[in-house]
């Protein structure tokens, strides 16, 4: 409530920062990447940790807007075979 709401409120938004019946449906998911990542500041300085957050999806009204793992697409395999020609641009070449 404190990251959405009061935010919310702030900017005078009372539309935004919950998910109520009837309201607009703004939602990030997010994953652990564990490893060694740097980080850095805007002044040039850097440090190192062993966790990342990694936005995968997010979700504006319902809509997908952002999707790191294609998530949301169709499986190439299920697609046309000409999916992605162009009409009088691309030209399939067969291997011969």
């Amino acid at each position: 409530m404190r990251a959405t709401w009061n935010p919310a409120q702030v900017i005078h938004r009372p539309e935004l920062g919950h998910l109520t019946v009837g309201a607009g449906a703004d939602v990030a998911v997010w994953s652990i990447s564990r490893g060694e990542f740097g980080y850095g500041d805007a002044f040039g300085g850097r440090i190192t940790g062993p966790e990342r957050l990694v936005c995968e999806i997010t979700l504006r009204d319902g809509q997908i807007v952002w999707d790191w793992n294609a998530r949301g697409a169709t499986d190439y395999r299920k697609l046309d075979p000409a999916y992605g020609i162009r009409q009088g641009i691309d030209h399939i070449i067969p291997p011969k």
